[in-house]
C-alpha cells in the first residue's frame, strides 16, 4: 500500500487541498516519494517484510542513495516528504503503524544564506523607472518582497481582498494556509497604489481578484514572477543565484541588523517554529564579524 500509485496521488491531493502546498512543494514530494516507491518495487518486497524488516530496509535504501552521490541535505528532504507520507496512510488507516517513526534523520550542516546589502537591494529596487504599466508592476512586486518577506507562492496568490491599502497592511495565506497579517512599508505601499492606479487606468478586463497581473489580465503566475526578479538581479549584477528568496533572506537579517526581536521576526516571516527563523541571527552576526574586521584597527 505504501507503494501504491494510486495512495500517492491521495496524499498529494490532500497536501494541495487540505494543506494548501505550492505546486513546487508538491512536485518535490512527488518525485522523493516515488523514487522510494521504485526502489522497493524493484526489491519484490511484500509490505508485510517492508513493514517487519522497515529499519534495515530503510538503510538499504539510504545506502542506494549514497551510492549515486546523493547529498544528505537531499536525502534529508526526503526523509521529510516520507514521514509526512507514511503519517498520511496511518492517520486514514492505510498503515498499521506509522513508518516515519522508525526514520532516524541524517545530520548535514546548512550552509548560510548568501545576503544581499541594503545597498544592493536599493540599486535593483530602483531599475524600473519607468512610468509603463509593466514597469510599474515589475518595481511593485520586487518592493513588496523587501517590504513583507512574503513566499514566491504567497506574493502570487495575493488577491485583491487581502490587501488594505488605507491601513498599510496585507493578509498573507501562507504554507498549511495559515494566515498571518505584515505592514507593508511605506515605499512599497506607494509603488502598489501607483501600480494599482494605472493598471486600473489601462485595462478594461481583467481578473478582478488578482492583484499582479500579465499582458493578458490574467493572475501572474510564481513562474513570471521569478523571472521578473531574475530580469533585474542580472542588470544589476547584484547575485548569480538571486530569486524571489532572496528578498525574504535579506528582508529577515536586515530587520535583525536594526535590532529587531527574532520572535517579530519569526511572526513576520510565517514560521512555525522559532528554530527556523535563527539562521537569520548567524547570517547577521557573520555581517557584524565582517563590519568589525574592516573597521576595527585591532581586528
Amino acid at each position: 500500500m505504501p507503494l501504491s500509485k494510486k495512495h500517492l496521488e491521495q496524499f498529494i491531493e490532500y497536501l494541495k487541498s487540505e494543506k494548501n502546498y505550492s505546486p513546487q512543494t508538491l512536485i518535490a514530494y512527488r518525485k522523493d516519494i516515488s523514487a522510494f516507491q521504485d526502489f522497493f518495487r524493484k526489491q519484490n518486497l511484500t509490505q508485510t517484510r517492508l513493514d517487519k524488516e522497515f529499519s534495515d530496509n530503510f538503510r538499504m535504501f539510504l545506502h542506494y542513495l549514497r551510492s549515486r552521490e546523493i547529498s544528505n541535505r537531499s536525502i534529508a528532504r526526503m526523509q521529510s516528504a516520507l514521514k509526512s507520507y507514511f503519517k498520511f496512510l496511518h492517520q486514514t488507516k492505510m498503515l498499521k503503524s506509522d513508518w516515519g517513526s522508525r526514520i532516524k534523520r541524517v545530520k548535514y550542516s546548512k550552509p548560510l544564506p548568501e545576503v544581499a546589502s541594503r545597498d544592493q537591494i536599493a540599486e535593483m529596487l530602483e531599475l524600473p523607472t519607468g512610468d509603463s504599466l509593466q514597469e510599474k508592476r515589475d518595481r511593485a512586486v520586487m518592493e513588496l518582497f523587501y517590504s513583507t518577506g512574503m513566499r514566491l507562492a504567497e506574493l502570487a496568490g495575493l488577491s485583491s481582498s487581502n490587501l488594505d491599502l488605507n491601513a498599510g497592511m496585507l493578509r498573507v495565506i501562507g504554507k498549511g494556509n495559515k494566515e498571518r497579517v505584515v505592514p507593508i512599508g511605506k515605499i512599497a505601499l506607494q509603488s502598489l497604489k501607483e501600480y494599482i492606479e494605472k493598471r486600473d487606468q489601462e485595462l478594461d478586463r481583467y481578473d478582478a481578484d488578482a492583484v499582479f497581473l500579465n499582458r493578458q489580465g490574467k493572475r501572474l503566475t510564481a513562474r513570471s514572477i521569478a523571472r521578473i526578479v531574475r530580469k533585474y538581479s542580472s542588470a544589476s549584477g547584484l547575485m548569480k543565484k538571486f530569486s524571489p528568496h532572496s528578498f525574504r533572506h535579506a528582508f529577515a537579517t536586515h530587520l535583525l541588523d536594526g535590532g529587531a526581536d527574532l520572535s517579530a521576526v519569526k511572526e513576520l516571516l510565517g514560521h512555525a517554529s522559532l528554530s527556523t527563523t535563527q539562521i537569520y541571527t548567524h547570517v547577521s552576526l557573520e555581517r557584524l564579524k565582517e563590519v568589525y574586521k574592516k573597521s576595527h584597527p585591532r581586528a
